[in-house]
């Protein structure tokens, strides 16, 4: 929605006023804080996690146990 505003002078004190009461004031809203909870409840639903995960375990299970810790490597950022 536009305002008529002056574009030298900006909005007088009744107009804001006016947007303060219609609008609220301009703030951001606040964001809860994620626990650890979360982010490892977000982690584990990621399918690049989850196929990662599961490729490596593949791996340690027919042996290749260099490969099965290079993936679980390469997948560590995504737990952090």
């Amino acid at each position: 929605m536009t305002y008529p505003a002056n574009q030298h002078q900006g909005l007088s004190t009744e107009q804001a006023a006016q947007r303060l009461a219609k609008e609220g004031p301009n703030q951001l809203p606040a964001h809860a804080s994620r626990t650890w909870r979360h982010i490892v409840r977000e982690t584990l639903g990621e399918p690049m996690f989850l196929l990662l995960l599961s490729a490596s375990m593949l791996y340690l299970v027919l042996g290749e146990l260099q490969e099965g810790l290079i993936l679980v490597g390469l997948s560590w950022p995504i737990w952090r």
